[in-house]
Parts: C-alpha cells; sequence; structure tokens
C-alpha cells in the first residue's frame, strides 16, 4: 500500500514538470561601435641584473630524504679479488639466459629457506645480501653466514627464484656455504627477465 502511494507521488511530480527544452537564442551583438585602431605591441627586454627573478645556480641539488633503490646493477667488471674470512663464505656463478648469452646488470639476491610443517618457505627481501653481474654475466655475493639458501632475481617488472639445475617447474636452486669457502656455482641458466 505504502509503495502504491509512493509511487503515485512520485508520477504527479514527473507530470507536472516540463519535459520540452527551451531553444536557445542567439544575442546579437552590435559592432557598430568597435574601432578599427590598431595598438602597438612591446616585446620584452632582456633581464638585467636588478631581475626580480632568481638567476640559476651551480649550486648542488640537496639530497632527498627519501631512500632511493637503484634497480639497475651497475656495468663494471669486478675488480677485487674474493676474499672470505673464517666466519663468512661466499658465493659466485655466471648468469646466462637460455640461448647462453650472459645477463648484464642485474642483481642477484640471497633468498632464505625456512623449514615449515608444509614445506620449506623461501623468501627474500630488497634488504638481502645480493651481487650485480658485470658484463660477462659473473656475479660474487659476499660475507653470507653458513648455511642453506636460495637465489632471486628482482627486476622493477618481475622477480623470482633461480630454478634448481635439473629445471623442474616450480624448483628452486639450493646453495650450501660453509664459512672460510666460495661456493663456486658455475654457470646458471635462467629465462631472461
Amino acid at each position: 500500500m505504502m509503495y502504491r502511494l509512493l509511487l503515485t507521488a512520485i508520477l504527479i511530480v514527473l507530470s507536472a514538470c516540463s519535459t520540452a527544452t527551451p531553444q536557445a537564442t542567439p544575442t546579437v551583438v552590435d559592432t557598430s561601435n568597435i574601432s578599427s585602431q590598431s595598438y602597438p605591441v612591446t616585446t620584452p627586454n632582456a633581464p638585467d641584473s636588478s631581475s626580480a627573478y632568481p638567476v640559476p645556480t651551480t649550486e648542488p641539488i640537496p639530497a632527498s630524504p627519501y631512500p632511493v633503490l637503484e634497480t639497475t646493477a651497475p656495468a663494471t667488471e669486478p675488480t677485487s679479488p674474493i676474499v672470505v674470512d673464517s666466519t663468512k663464505g661466499a658465493i659466485r656463478g655466471v648468469l646466462l639466459d637460455t640461448e647462453g648469452k650472459p645477463i648484464a646488470q642485474l642483481f642477484v639476491f640471497l633468498a632464505t629457506i625456512t623449514d615449515n610443517p608444509t614445506g620449506p618457505v623461501i623468501s627474500f627481501s630488497l634488504d638481502s645480501q645480493k651481487g650485480a653481474t658485470d658484463n660477462q654475466g659473473n656475479f660474487v655475493i659476499r660475507d653470507v653466514p653458513a648455511g642453506i639458501y636460495s637465489l632471486a632475481i628482482w627486476t622493477p617488472a618481475t622477480n623470482f627464484l633461480i630454478p634448481a639445475p635439473n629445471g623442474e617447474p616450480g624448483s628452486a636452486i639450493r646453495v650450501e656455504v660453509r664459512n672460510g669457502e666460495i661456493t663456486e656455482l658455475g654457470q646458471i641458466r635462467i629465462r631472461r627477465p
């Protein structure tokens, strides 16, 4: 009953509204009093030393208070030899694409493996230890505590774990690091990110 009463009230209001839109009529402007006089155009002069605008300076721009993440690895060759002490190890390898070409200027991140009742959990962050590939794809991750790790790739477009050498889908490489030793991985082939 209430809906019927409300519907009737809406119909009455709508029928009272005009549905026709009034036509727009152009406005006629009297142009007989417009002068045909021309006015001079002035161009600004070059600024002088008393200009109110600041002159560009060569002072350096102050550093940003926000952290900046460098997403491109340096393209330089590793020049210093790998030195490991008795309390840490290092990982060294060569990153190649599936065609055997070196992958340069990419970060290889150390990923931790945590045992879980449902299976191992592999994780890394942008703060994880990392090594940059050079022009030949060589990388080194230094000062790694002894343990078993995986390796990950991160770019602004993608991130993934480096697969195990057997290439099984969903597998991840496992790297054992011992104190005082360099773990040599040799050539690692991955899809180009």
